[in-house]
């Protein structure tokens, strides 16, 4: 049977640090793909959230490629090491589940492994229509498909999905009001919308799945949030994983919505 490690192998998401992932950038982009990669960059990071720069940001990750690898699946190789040690915890859960929701779904590495173990659907949904566009082409199942659409505003009936799944996609979406490092230690009201939006849909008995990377460190809010919103706490787990530039901590807490 296949498992996380082998999947992302498969689809070349070679964990890497950082600083190592621009060396090799800058060894192998000719003059202008390099100036085109910076310029997404600087506007993605030094600017309030701005859905132009962040589909910018992703459709020139999907465009440029070292040595025939999109540099888009470096960049997922940033968060290997907490992907591998967290999805056969959330999957552990989920299993059984008849409709789930994958929240901030990216290119769908996840979701798309999330349908090879599953016999249920798997809706993916993301903000970012190039990336939809990559998760559709890498997908191997017909019980997973994709949605473009914002967590704040969930296309979706109350009380739909056996589970819902929302991991590591807490910080962004609109919380950058001076840079995307500009909240990073905060945990405001937006990220309490998310939470609420996220339990409307989830039917009575059924689950919701917050992960967060630990350097915002506010598992705690996320927690009250959930119980704020009748999501009884079923469990709560913290992995060391290695970073894209140091190592830290990544907080996952499943929850159950109550009648």
């Amino acid at each position: 049977m296949l498992d996380i490690g082998q999947y992302l192998d498969e689809e070349s998401i070679v964990f890497n640090r950082w600083n190592d992932f621009i060396s090799r950038l800058d060894s192998s982009l000719n003059d202008q793909d390099r100036s085109k990669f910076q310029e997404a960059l600087t506007n993605y990071q030094n600017t309030p959230w701005n859905f132009e720069y962040n589909q910018r940001w992703y459709d020139v990750l999907s465009q440029l490629e070292i040595d025939g690898v999109p540099l888009i699946s470096y960049i997922w190789g940033l968060d290997r090491d907490q992907i591998e040690k967290t999805v056969p915890f959330i999957l552990n859960h989920i299993q059984g589940s008849g409709l789930v929701l994958d929240v901030g779904a990216g290119t769908g590495h996840k979701t798309n492994f999330y349908g090879l173990k599953l016999e249920g659907k798997i809706i993916g949904l993301d903000v970012n229509e190039i990336m939809l566009k990559i998760a559709n082409k890498k997908r191997r199942t017909n019980n997973v498909s994709y949605l473009r659409g914002s967590v704040f505003n969930l296309p979706f009936e109350n009380d739909l999905f056996d589970s819902a799944i929302y991991t590591n996609s807490i910080q962004e979406d609109g919380f950058w009001s001076g840079g995307v490092y500009s909240l990073y230690g905060s945990y405001d009201e937006r990220q309490s919308e998310k939470i609420k939006e996220l339990a409307r849909v989830v039917r009575p008995n059924g689950m919701l799945i917050i992960g967060h990377n630990g350097f915002d460190g506010f598992d705690e809010a996320v927690i009250q949030t959930m119980k704020d919103n009748r999501i009884k706490i079923k469990e709560h787990m913290s992995f060391n994983y290695s970073g894209y530039i140091n190592d830290s901590t990544n907080h996952v807490t499943v929850g159950i919505k109550q009648d």
